[in-house]
């Protein structure tokens, strides 16, 4: 496509004269899971999401897929179930992007957090796994481990008061969300669906009290349109609040949110994902999780009451004050001494929903399951559903009970059979190591086994198509200035496939380059240049989107 062809594709992204049955607005991981579930159950749908897809929240989690081992504790198995459900779907659609994470916990004393305490749990959790039947992901065993066992795993627990073993068990973990959700958009979209990346809704739009549409700007032209529709669902996380009050909604109906935090820290702890109890603040303890991710260690979570931002409009951020306490937290929870600045290589922020909670020091607290909820005004039904999603987990099992709403509101189904719960975009690659190994002997001479594994964990079976590009111009082939395991092509296939529009897009979320740590300014400039020259950006534009991935790492004010 030609940079001419590609600034006009911009204004023409959104089809005004078709009607559709199912309006998607917000594509966080559950707008994006809602478009793919909807696409392939008949409906006709439309995801419109202000920036670009995953790009915020949803891009800011722990990465874990959550096999609902906590909710053993309070004896909720229907939860636990769901939970090892969609952890074994979610590896089974995308198996590139989603992969086993072994996780260890220490157990000590008599009581919840003893073995023996562990091991009626494990029992518990394995005659769930049994009575799901013979389709459940291939995983590892969970079990009991001695202290010699646990110590020769991880052998900084030696400190942990009453060590007595350690409690073992396995999730997964998505390697890079902001793909997963992208592949759930383009997986959707080769069902017929349409997407638009940089499409904010200004407003919903209400005939004789009832949402059909809504208006919509294009935010890279500036070009507005309506588009209608037999139902709109919004999943947009903490736009909701404003866009109900575009219809009057009642204001009550939307939650409250905290800020979330997620540090990733060049220093590696462990080979498993390691679960402690912090006691940094006398009174207050808090489960910090550290789990190993891309030759890091990612540590978390944090939760701090309300907004905070270094620019308007811009990413949630830390306080000095707040990031002094995650510092404080890791240097009392993790060996290797008090974690400088340096060893900060990204701050992950985002806004999670809550819920008032009198006895809590902050007076709120996280909420533990998705709402779904038809929006009232002055007491009657307006047609327009509401998503709020809490777990990433989660995001399939919340897609197709809100497409029940959907159902019960249009009165029908869409024709035809649902199609079949085939891998998402990239994923029909049996299993990742047999992927490698296949495609590293294949591109010998083209690419190194190291630059092969990486594109094959995140692009999956489309790593062919990178590679044809690099076959057919050897310039593709080179590796990009600044990273070492990555060539030309990849950026190429991605504005070409991938609908990245900006250098956040293409930097960050597509490649995943700049999801790692800051890249180098040989990096940006290399991003920047190629952009400028496949969109025909001029000068302000392309120095405006620099500044905008400088403003995407400032995450403290």
């Amino acid at each position: 496509m030609r940079p001419a062809d590609v600034v006009h594709a911009a204004a023409e992204r959104i089809d005004t004269g078709r009607s559709y049955d199912v309006i998607v607005v917000g594509g966080g991981i559950n707008g994006c899971a809602l478009l793919w579930e909807a696409a392939r159950q008949g409906f006709s749908a439309i995801l419109l999401e202000r920036g670009d897809y995953c790009a915020e929240t949803s891009a800011n989690t722990l990465k874990v897929i959550h096999s609902g081992i906590r909710y053993l504790q309070t004896l909720d198995l229907k939860r636990v179930w769901e939970s090892v459900a969609e952890r074994d779907a979610l590896m089974r659609l995308a198996p590139h992007l989603v992969r086993p994470l072994s996780c260890l916990t220490p157990t000590s004393g008599m009581m919840l957090r003893s073995r023996w305490a562990a091991g009626l749990a494990w029992l518990a959790f394995d005659a769930i796994r049994a009575a799901q039947g013979p389709g459940a992901a291939a995983m590892g065993r969970n079990r009991i481990l001695n202290k010699a066992e646990c110590l020769r795993r991880v052998p900084w627990l030696a400190n942990e008061p009453g060590l007595s073993g350690a409690a073992l068990w396995h999730d997964a973990q998505v390697v890079n969300a902001e793909r997963l959700g992208l592949a759930f958009v383009l997986s959707a979209q080769e069902r017929g669906a349409d997407a638009c990346n940089y499409a904010e809704v200004e407003k919903l739009l209400v005939r004789e009290g009832r949402v059909y549409g809504v208006r919509v700007r294009d935010v890279l032209t500036g070009g507005v349109a309506s588009v209608t529709g037999r139902s709109v669902v919004v999943a947009a996380g903490a736009s909701l609040p404003g866009l109900l009050a575009t219809c009057h909604g009642d204001p009550a109906a939307a939650p409250r949110f905290v800020r979330a935090a997620n540090i990733v820290t060049t220093r590696r702890l462990s080979d498993v994902a390691v679960g402690r109890a912090s006691r940094a603040e006398a009174g207050e303890q808090r489960l910090l999780f550290a789990a190993p991710w891309d030759g890091r260690t990612l540590i978390g979570t944090w939760y701090f009451p309300g907004d905070c931002s270094a620019h308007p409009g811009g990413p949630p951020c830390l306080t000095r004050a707040e990031l002094s306490v995650c510092l404080r937290d890791i240097e009392a929870t993790f060996p290797g001494g008090p974690l400088c600045e340096e060893e900060i290589a990204l701050v992950h922020t985002g806004l999670l929903p809550a819920e008032h909670a009198p006895g809590v020091a902050a007076g709120e607290r996280l909420s533990e399951k998705e709402r779904i909820f038809e929006v009232r005004r002055a007491g009657r039904g307006t047609g327009l559903i509401a998503v709020v999603g809490v777990k990433y987990t989660t995001a399939r099992r919340v897609a197709r009970k809100a497409l029940r709403r959907v159902v019960e509101h249009l009165g029908d189904q869409p024709g035809g059979r649902p199609m079949p719960e085939a891998t998402l975009h990239g994923g029909d690659v049996g299993t990742l190591d047999t992927l490698v190994q296949a495609k590293t002997q294949e591109y010998e001479g083209t690419a190194d086994a190291r630059t092969v594994a990486r594109l094959a964990g995140l692009y999956g079976s489309k790593l062919d198509a990178i590679m044809r590009i690099a076959a057919r111009d050897a310039r593709m082939a080179e590796t990009i200035p600044g990273v070492a395991d990555s060539i030309k092509a990849e950026l190429r296939y991605v504005l070409e496939n991938e609908s990245a529009w900006t250098l956040c897009d293409a930097l960050v979320r597509r490649t995943g380059i700049g999801g790692r740590a800051r890249p180098t300014a040989e990096t940006i400039a290399y991003f920047a240049d190629t952009m400028t020259g496949h969109f025909g950006w001029n000068d302000a534009v392309r120095q405006a989107n620099i500044d905008a991935v400088d403003r995407y790492y400032e995450r403290i004010v």
